[in-house]
């Protein structure tokens, strides 16, 4: 395999680059626009310039995606298109750990040099100086972030998102360095610091991030951290939101639960659940409200297990959880109603930087629309009746390994094609249009999603307020949806295909569906499978989802005319080769799509972190 071009750099060409010139007038805290500095000058150089691989290896370096909240895999690719990617760690490893090290000895910005030493460390730990160096390094940029000596693109300092995600990134680093006292106790005392002064800050969002870093590493008593959560809460202060406050109750009730202090653990338990009741009542009464309504009491339900006071509270809940189901049955049919979301499309393909990321997320889930099933029979018999030849035969569905697994009968040219000898020319054709829309029109709009800021905590911020998404797997379902924003198409394809048939169980259930199986021999019940629920509780599936997307769902991941992928995927009879196709990508923005229905019209309700 050949080098890529930011493998290219050797050690000796490093000490030809004056790196104060070509960092001279910047000022942010993110290094990417480092990386861009670096790449302007290369437009001018030959290619077979040693200096021009050394400025493209770091530039690539300073690219890279970070994840400031995974220890094990704190960087990645910023883009992936098919077989073709930007730079990821893996790619300096081995020889190209002793270039970063003789870069880090002459690049003097801290900005650049964290990032140099956080990767080589990374990449080899054994490297324990080079590891301080990048500490040292993030401690430098956080001082200069918080006397304004560097600037975060929100302008919110240190208490911006660059803000905590350096603070995050350096506590992993210290922690991977044995805690050295002098630098892990900095990192800490900013924390807390971080922590207090956030306490007057509009954005909750900002107040949990750095009351939950505080607590993930133990910065003050988690009593303190409790009781300011407590204060602010209890001030009934007009920014907080519903959602948000139950979050941040849940956040204090964690915190108490550190401290050992029961009785207001479970107090905050109960101040959560009722942040989920008062979410509900803003839905009661509203068109398509008994949906929202639902979700969050069951939400309320599911907050009050395991509070020893609360069995009358959640008894009532429940019924009135079965009174909102009444209606629900009416709102669903409006969630599979297309939504006319043109006039956002049209301006996207024209500027998708005029949209802010929650419109961008939104809209993501509207640039395709499931065909229309009687449209899509209507097309085929057109396609049969021009090549009446091509029905003639029947047709044989195989696998890779030459295995039959469909078919479907041929017909006389004077037969009426019957919806089983269609098949084959309905799924070539949708095989066709998901080919387009992944990769002219699905792909260009997440790799522009990716570079809007989008994190893991505003991903989970959207998806909590969606009915269809279940609460025991909303953290799941949002670091699948994250990796596939960041282009990991394995990673999301795996933890995704597997996430529907929960998703569409939920739903059902939401609906007062019966989901299960009884077994009257073994007096058992089981839970059905999501081919089960495709079996026996079609009608039920189309009157919930609409039949247009219930077709497009079993068409994408269960009919062995299609790409079955949840079959293949389930039972390992895909390839390599499989997450990276259009299919693929259509079907993580299906389940997208599935999700954020709900959503379209409660948008300006909408608050992400």
């Amino acid at each position: 395999m050949s080098a890529l071009p930011w493998q290219l750099a050797e050690p000796i060409h490093v000490r030809d680059i004056d790196f104060s010139v070509l960092f001279a007038g910047l000022e942010s805290a993110d290094a990417r626009y480092y990386g861009e500095a670096l790449a302007g000058p290369t437009k001018d150089m030959p290619d077979d310039d040693p200096r021009w691989h050394v400025l493209i290896m770091l530039s690539s370096l300073l690219q890279m995606y970070p994840r400031p909240a995974d220890p094990n895999e704190p960087y990645g690719a910023m883009i992936r298109i098919g077989d073709r990617r930007t730079a990821e760690p893996a790619d300096f490893a081995e020889t190209m750990v002793e270039t970063l090290v003789a870069c880090s000895e002459v690049v003097e910005h801290p900005v650049v040099l964290a990032r140099i030493c956080d990767v080589a460390w990374f990449l080899e730990r054994r490297r324990r100086d080079v590891g301080m160096q990048a500490l040292n390094a993030y401690i430098q940029v956080i001082e200069k972030l918080e006397s304004g000596a560097l600037k975060e693109d929100g302008d919110d300092g240190l208490f911006g998102l660059s803000g905590h995600d350096l603070l995050q990134r350096a506590l992993f680093v210290s922690r991977g360095l044995g805690f050295p006292g002098s630098q892990h106790n900095t990192l800490k005392k900013y924390v807390k610091r971080c922590r207090i002064e956030v306490a007057e800050t509009p954005h909750p969002g900002v107040l949990y991030r750095f009351c939950a870093l505080d607590l993930d590493w133990q910065a003050s008593d988690a009593s303190d951290v409790g009781d300011m959560i407590g204060d602010i809460l209890t001030a009934e202060r007009a920014d907080m939101v519903g959602y948000t406050n139950a979050d941040l109750w849940k956040l204090a009730s964690r915190a108490y639960h550190a401290a050992k202090d029961e009785t207001r653990k479970h107090e905050c338990q109960a101040a959560a659940a009722e942040s989920y009741v008062r979410s509900a009542d803003t839905f009661v009464g509203k068109p398509g409200g008994a949906i929202q309504a639902s979700h969050w009491l069951s939400k309320a339900i599911a907050q009050y297990h395991g509070h020893p006071d609360a069995r009358e509270r959640r008894k009532a809940l429940k019924h009135r959880l079965i009174d909102v189901q009444d209606d629900i049955c009416d709102d669903l049919q409006t969630i599979s109603t297309p939504l006319d979301f043109q006039e956002i499309a049209e301006a996207v393909q024209q500027d998708l930087n005029g949209l802010g990321l929650l419109d961008l997320l939104l809209l993501f889930a509207d640039l395709e629309r499931s065909p229309n099933p009687e449209k899509i029979i209507q097309e085929a018999r057109e396609v049969v009746a021009e090549a009446p030849l091509s029905s003639m035969f029947a047709t044989s569905i195989m696998d890779s390994d030459g295995k039959t697994v469909a078919k479907s009968p041929g017909m006389g040219l004077s037969d009426e094609p019957n919806a089983a000898a269609l098949l084959p020319t309905i799924h070539q054709s949708d095989r066709l249009r998901r080919e387009i829309v992944a990769k002219s029109t699905l792909e260009v709009a997440r790799a522009h999603i990716i570079q809007q800021g989008l994190s893991l905590d505003r991903i989970a911020a959207l998806l909590a307020q969606s009915p269809c998404v279940p609460p025991a797997l909303h953290m799941t379902i949002a670091r699948g949806f994250l990796r596939f924003f960041e282009g990991d198409r394995v990673g999301a394809l795996h933890i995704l295909t597997p996430m529907l048939e929960g998703i569409l169980r939920h739903v059902l259930k939401g609906a007062g569906r019966d989901v299960s199986t009884f077994d009257n021999a073994t007096q058992t019940q089981e839970d059905r499978t999501i081919s089960s629920l495709f079996d026996a509780m079609r009608t039920e599936l189309d009157d919930t989802f609409g039949r247009a997307l219930t077709e497009d769902i079993e068409r994408v991941f269960l009919s062995k005319f299609g790409p079955s992928i949840r079959h293949r995927v389930a039972h390992a009879l895909h390839d390599d080769g499989t997450p990276y196709g259009a299919d693929a990508i259509y079907a993580n923005w299906l389940i997208w799509r599935i999700c954020c229905i709900p959503l379209f019209p409660h948008r300006d309700s909408i608050v992400l972190p």
